[in-house]
């Protein structure tokens, strides 16, 4: 729960700290009132930082990397909630979770959380070389070589906790495909709630999309084939709307993932 994360408890024990050190007079009316007032004050503001934690945390994983581990770990994220680490380059990287028990595992259970990259990797890619969308999201070079690349540029507790779910993408023409994917793009269906001009059935809405949230400023990757034309591929432009470039073209990634 909010109340439980590290931030919260932290913003209390710096109140409850400032409470014990403070310096008055006892003896007398006035320093005990101004004792008072002073305490006062110090915990309306932990409450008032306490009440802005409920609405969305931030997490740096020195600080919670054994209890992402735990059983619990469920519960100390929301949709909204996000986690900053390195990855292995030295590159700052914010994760932001994106939904709750939407992913399905191969066994048909749930992972518990998925999460995506609230700003997209340094650095920009292509779908395929191959100049054409026909080798769809299954075979297609961004997710047989980049992604596993980028998997490795993870923090090990952050691979360690990945599981691979089920992701159905279109081969590049008229038939959906399921894969077991531990990073993946977002499909055009799972960022807008609609299917545009993709094929019909690419997954569900996330909730932290559904709430109204976008994401801006780069043009981006899909894992959606364009169905129209045969050498195009999904994007999204920095202004968070649906476009499509050649398959050649180099964007930004945005990598998801889960955990259990």
């Amino acid at each position: 729960m909010k109340i439980e994360s590290i931030e919260s408890k932290k913003i209390l024990d710096e109140a409850l700290n400032y409470a014990k050190n403070v310096t008055v007079d006892y003896t007398t009316k006035e320093g005990c009132n101004e004792y008072i007032t002073n305490v006062i004050d110090k915990f309306k503001e932990a409450k008032k930082s306490i009440d802005e934690l409920a609405e969305n945390v931030t997490y740096k994983l020195e600080n919670i990397e054994e209890l992402l581990t735990t059983d619990n770990v469920g519960n100390m994220f929301e949709v909204g909630d996000e986690l900053e680490f390195e990855l292995l380059t030295g590159e700052p990287a914010t994760i932001v979770c994106i939904g709750k028990n939407h992913d399905k595992l191969k066994n048909g259970e749930k992972a518990t959380l998925t999460f995506a990259f609230k700003k997209c990797l340094d650095g920009e890619f292509e779908i395929d070389p191959s100049g054409k969308n026909e080798c769809g999201w299954k075979n297609c070079k961004m997710r047989t070589v980049y992604l596993p690349r980028i998997f490795k540029l993870l923090p090990k507790v952050i691979q360690d906790l990945i599981v691979p779910v089920e992701k159905i993408a279109n081969n590049g023409k008229d038939k959906k495909e399921t894969m077991l994917d531990k990073l993946f793009l977002l499909s055009v269906r799972e960022y807008t709630g609609t299917d545009e001009d993709s094929l019909k059935g690419e997954g569900k809405q996330y909730e932290y999309f559904a709430k109204g949230n976008k994401f801006l400023n780069e043009f981006w990757w899909t894992r959606s084939p364009y169905t129209n034309y045969t050498i195009n591929w999904y994007t999204v432009t920095n202004y968070g709307h649906i476009n499509y470039y050649s398959v050649y073209s180099t964007l930004y990634v945005r990598p998801c993932f889960c955990i259990c």
